[in-house]
């Protein structure tokens, strides 16, 4: 969010976050801003404006993204969950400011919570404040983030101001792109004042279709560092044409960061080379009854890069069944038989998935901290790496980026991404 906004020209004074990741990223971004690590209830918003030396009703905006992890339908959608009601502390900061605007950013499933009765509680504590609200559904991918990413964008007006919705620069077409085409935002946007002529404006014709993860990644070589190695840089590929995404992500990078991937099991590495693009794991066992273990993957198994090392943090059960499987490699001449019974992922197929070269990437999230199993490259037997992630959620190379590869990717993943957070920026920029 806060990129995106000094994107659209406003500037960032203060942050708090109870994460140390997210606010040593922050301040290593924006090093001009005074910054919080603490829990939000230890904060008084009456001394932080008192310290940014701020009368009331001289602020611009007020942003944030109270937790969603209670919303999400990722999760387990926990009304009694205690940090649903984080949003009471970002309407203290608002009450105690009096922003001209404030935007609060959240999953859609905060709309369905209750059967929307949740929702309207929030609305109705900005209205006792004097903010009339207009809520934004809006795609990320609409606004050039190469990613399938729907978020519900709260904007609130102190003087009742008719707050438009930014234009969508991205149709939902598929036409073929030229990818020597300049990546660029428009500024002369027409006014959008419901969320159904929005919905509309994203079907026409006119607009280019949305990035895709080619736009994106392409680019980016298929040698990546290893997990301990993530803070190291390598150079650029000498690449052909860059799409005009690629040039604006490069921007005045001089060498490529944080292209590290996680290690995958050799399981794992075997189950991702059976997949197709866009193809989930549940089919694999339909694959391999119907056609056998395909010839590349019996070449992989037999000469592959499968390396003990991985098994360090790996459960007991995986070790287990790795263990057996490299020593049974080393043996040889495994049957394809053998390979499905190593392969079988079970009840967890379905958390194998490949992204396709010409669709934008789904939804990323903080998950894949943990397991990537979903974000496999569209071409190689890996997942994405910490830079190609930040790609597909439009962090430029340039963004800089601290810590275990494990807290890049949570923090990748629980991001708005910076083009929408643009795009709403802009629009409050022009009021």
């Amino acid at each position: 969010m806060s990129l995106g906004l000094t994107w659209a020209g406003f500037d960032i004074l203060y942050a708090v976050d109870l994460e140390e990741q997210a606010i040593e990223i922050h301040k290593l971004n924006h090093p001009s801003a005074k910054h919080t690590c603490t829990d939000i209830h230890a904060v008084k918003p009456d001394q932080v404006r008192e310290s940014l030396r701020l009368k009331k009703g001289e602020l611009a905006l007020v942003a944030g993204g109270p937790p969603c992890q209670g919303f999400s339908t990722y999760g387990q959608r926990n009304p009694e969950d205690e940090r649903n009601f984080l949003f009471k502390r970002f309407v203290d900061f608002i009450e105690e400011f009096q922003p001209r605007f404030f935007v609060m950013e959240n999953v859609i499933g905060i709309l369905s919570m209750e059967a929307g009765l949740f929702f309207e509680a929030v609305l109705t504590h900005f209205k006792e404040i004097g903010y009339t609200c207009r809520v934004m559904v809006l795609n990320a991918a609409n606004f050039g983030t190469p990613q399938l990413r729907r978020r519900v964008m709260v904007v609130g007006s102190r003087e009742n101001e008719r707050v438009a919705f930014p234009a969508p620069e991205f149709g939902t077409g598929r036409a073929p792109r030229d990818n020597s085409e300049q990546f660029s935002l428009f500024e002369d946007t027409p006014t959008i004042y419901t969320q159904e002529a929005f919905n509309r404006a994203c079907e026409s014709p006119t607009l280019p279709p949305v990035l895709t993860v080619r736009d994106a990644i392409s680019d980016l070589p298929e040698r990546v560092f290893p997990p301990s190695q993530n803070n190291e840089a390598m150079p650029y590929p000498k690449n052909g044409r860059l799409s005009g995404y690629q040039t604006f992500m490069r921007n005045v990078s001089d060498l490529l960061w944080n292209h590290s991937a996680k290690r995958h099991l050799a399981r794992r590495t075997i189950r991702t080379a059976v997949m197709r693009q866009g193809e989930y794991g549940k089919n694999n066992h339909c694959k391999v009854e119907a056609d056998g273990v395909p010839d590349e993957v019996m070449e992989m198994v037999a000469v592959g890069k499968l390396d003990e090392r991985m098994l360090h943090g790996a459960r007991n059960i995986d070790k287990k069944a790795e263990a057996a499987l490299l020593k049974r490699l080393r043996v040889g001449g495994l049957s394809k038989q053998e390979v499905e019974e190593y392969i079988a992922a079970k009840g967890f197929a379905n958390k194998y998935r490949r992204l396709a070269w010409d669709e934008p990437s789904h939804t990323l999230v903080a998950h894949m901290a943990r397991d990537c199993s979903d974000f496999i490259h569209p071409e190689w037997n890996r997942p994405v790496s910490v830079r190609e992630a930040a790609r597909l959620q439009s962090f430029p190379d340039s963004y800089k980026l601290t810590g275990s590869q494990f807290r890049q990717l949570r923090f990748i993943g629980n991001a708005l991404p910076p083009l929408l957070g643009k795009a709403v920026g802009e629009v409050l920029a022009r009021c």
